[in-house]
C-alpha cells in the first residue's frame, strides 16, 4: 500500500509527461503494425506520429477537446471520415453531416455506446447518463426523461424565476448610483446558473449569487473538470482499461464524491420531513426509487434496483456539473456576442419591448415562446459555441460504412466534430460572422440536417436541453430589457477554449460592461 501511495504522489504533470513519452517510444516499437490499422483498410488517416501527438496534446491538456478534433476536421477537407488512434486503439472522426446523422440517429442501435461503462465499485458516482450503456442506460434515460416534460418544466420555472429575481437584486446593488458596472460575465453567470441548478436539482439554495466561493460551486466545477487526477486516469485507461482499477485511481476526487453523497443524503432526509411534495429532480428520482422498490417487493423480485443510491448520486452530480458550467458559458457567449454586435442587441431589445407591451412586464413560462428573435440569438450563439464541440459514440456491433467496404469494428470510438460542421463555410457561409438571421423562420429550413448539433442528436441528445435553453433565454431577456451590454478594453477579441474542460468554456475572463437603460428605474 505504501508503494501505491508513493506512485500516486509522484504522478505530477511532469512525471506524467516523462511516463507518456517513454510509453510512446515503447508502443511505437511493440505495436508498430497496429499503427497502420486505417491505412491498411484504405481509410484516409493521420500518420502514427500525428495520432500520437494529437493524443499527447489532449491528455496533457495542451488542446481543448473541441480544438483537438477540429484540427483533424480541418486537415482532411473533402473526406467524409478520418482514421486516427488513441495510442494503439483505432478511432474514427466523422466530418460529413449525413454520416453524422447515421451514427447519431439513423443507425443508433449500432452506435448506442458512449464512454466506457464505469467500474461501479471504484467510481460509484460515475453512474450517470454520460457513462452508462446498454439496458441500464435505456432504463435510466427513459425514466429521467420524464423529469423534463412540459409539466415538470413549468414547475421548475417558478424556481428559475425566484433565482432570476435574486440575480436582479445583485445586479442593481452592483450598479448602484454609478449607472453601470464592469465584471467577468462568466463568473457572474456561473453564480446564477448554479443557484438555478441547486433549486431545480435538489430544491436547495446554494447561496452562490452573492457568495464568492461556496462548496457547491467548487465541487460542481470539479465533478467533470479535466484536472490532473482525471488526466492520469485517462492515461492509465488508454494504456490498459484495468489499470485504474488495479491502482485504485478514481476519475472523481474522493472529496467531490463525499460532498455529493452527503449533500444528497441531507437533502433527501429533509424531503422526508417536509409535508408538501417537492418537484425538483432529486425528489423525482427518489419517487422512482420508492416506486421501483414497492414494485419489486410486490412481485417478490430481488434483482438489483435500477435507481440505486449510486445511480441517483451519479445522475444528480452530473446534472449539477452539466447544468452549471455549460449553461453559464452559453449565457456568457450570448452576452458577449450581443455586446460585439450592437445592432443585434438593439433588435432584441425592440422585440422585448413589443412583447412586454402586449403581455405585460412579468415573464412567465408561456411568455417565453413569444421571444422569437431571442431564439435566433441563442441558436446562432450555440452554432459558434456548441455545448460540446465533439460528440463521441462507441460502435456496439460491426457496421459497414455506406458506399464503401470499410467495416467499423465493435468497440471502436467514433467522434463527430460538431464544432467543425457548425463552422464549415460549405454549410454556414461566413461562419465566423454572428448572424441570427440564419435561424429565422424562412432560413432555418435551409440548414442541412447533421450540420447543427449543439446538444448532440438522436436518443442520446442532451436530456436537460429544454431546461438549459429556458434558463439562458429567461436571463438573457431580463438582462437586455434592463441593461445595455458593451465590450470593454479587457473584452477578448476572440474566444479561445479552456483546455481543462470537457465542454466548451472560455479560456479567459469575459469582461463586459452593463449600463442601466434610461427607461429602467
Amino acid at each position: 500500500m505504501e508503494l501505491l501511495e508513493i506512485v500516486k504522489s509522484a504522478m505530477d504533470t511532469h512525471s506524467v509527461l516523462l511516463i507518456f513519452l517513454s510509453v510512446m517510444v515503447y508502443l511505437l516499437y511493440v505495436y508498430r503494425d497496429k499503427f497502420h490499422y486505417w491505412s491498411k483498410r484504405g481509410v484516409p488517416c493521420q500518420s502514427p506520429a500525428q495520432s500520437i501527438v494529437r493524443t499527447f496534446r489532449l491528455v496533457l491538456r495542451m488542446d481543448s477537446f473541441t480544438d483537438n478534433f477540429y484540427g483533424v476536421y480541418k486537415a482532411f477537407d473533402g473526406h467524409p471520415y478520418v482514421g486516427s488512434l488513441e495510442l494503439t486503439k483505432p478511432i474514427l472522426v466523422v466530418r460529413d453531416p449525413e454520416l453524422a446523422r447515421i451514427v447519431l440517429v439513423k443507425s443508433f442501435s449500432s452506435f448506442s455506446g458512449r464512454l466506457k461503462s464505469p467500474d461501479t465499485t471504484l467510481d460509484p458516482l460515475s453512474n450517470h447518463l454520460f457513462t452508462l450503456n446498454g439496458e441500464k442506460w435505456r432504463q435510466v434515460r427513459h425514466k429521467t426523461a420524464t423529469a423534463f416534460s412540459t409539466a415538470k418544466l413549468k414547475n421548475m420555472f417558478h424556481s428559475l424565476k425566484d433565482c432570476a429575481r435574486e440575480m436582479d437584486a445583485y445586479m442593481e446593488r452592483a450598479i448602484g448610483d454609478k449607472g453601470d458596472v464592469e465584471f467577468d460575465a462568466l463568473k457572474v453567470m456561473s453564480n446564477y446558473t448554479l443557484e438555478v441548478i441547486g433549486a431545480c436539482a435538489m430544491g436547495i439554495k446554494c447561496d452562490s449569487i452573492h457568495d464568492e466561493e461556496t462548496e457547491f460551486k467548487r465541487f460542481s466545477r470539479d465533478f467533470f473538470r479535466f484536472d490532473a487526477r482525471r488526466m492520469i486516469f485517462t492515461l492509465l485507461d488508454l494504456l490498459h482499461p484495468k489499470l485504474p482499477v488495479l491502482l485504485k485511481w478514481k476519475a472523481v476526487r474522493p472529496e467531490v464524491e463525499n460532498f455529493f453523497r452527503e449533500a444528497i443524503k441531507e437533502a433527501a432526509s429533509l424531503k422526508e420531513s417536509e409535508a408538501a411534495a417537492r418537484t425538483d429532480f432529486l425528489q423525482i428520482l427518489i419517487d422512482f426509487q420508492k416506486s421501483e422498490k414497492a414494485s419489486k417487493t410486490d412481485a417478490g423480485n430481488d434483482t438489483e434496483l435500477v435507481f440505486t443510491d449510486n445511480i441517483i448520486g451519479g445522475v444528480i452530480g452530473s446534472f449539477f456539473s452539466a447544468g452549471y458550467e455549460p449553461t453559464a458559458a452559453a449565457l456568457t457567449f450570448c452576452l458577449y456576442e450581443l455586446a460585439r454586435n450592437p445592432q443585434v442587441q438593439a433588435k432584441l431589445h425592440e422585440e422585448i419591448l413589443a412583447v412586454k407591451e402586449k403581455l405585460g412586464d412579468d415573464i412567465e413560462y408561456e411568455t417565453l415562446k413569444e421571444f422569437k428573435y431571442a431564439n435566433q440569438v441563442i441558436d446562432e450563439t450555440l452554432r459558434l459555441y456548441p455545448a460540446s464541440g465533439i460528440l463521441v459514440r462507441t460502435c456496439t456491433e460491426p457496421f459497414k460504412l455506406p458506399d464503401s467496404d470499410v467495416v467499423i469494428e465493435k468497440g471502436t470510438k467514433v467522434f463527430v466534430s460538431s464544432y467543425g460542421l457548425q463552422t464549415d463555410p460549405r454549410y454556414f457561409p461566413e461562419p465566423e460572422k454572428f448572424d441570427p438571421e440564419r435561424f429565422s423562420e424562412e432560413n432555418k429550413e435551409k440548414i442541412l440536417p447533421g450540420t447543427y448539433l449543439p446538444f448532440g442528436d438522436g436518443p442520446r441528445l442532451c436530456i436537460a436541453m429544454r431546461l438549459a435553453l429556458m434558463d439562458v433565454k429567461m436571463m438573457m431577456v431580463r438582462l437586455v430589457s434592463k441593461y445595455e451590454i458593451h465590450t470593454t478594453p479587457k473584452t477578448p477579441k476572440k474566444i479561445t477554449f479552456d483546455t481543462n474542460s470537457f465542454t466548451v468554456q472560455p479560456a479567459e475572463k469575459v469582461w463586459l460592461r452593463f449600463r442601466r437603460r434610461a427607461s429602467t428605474p
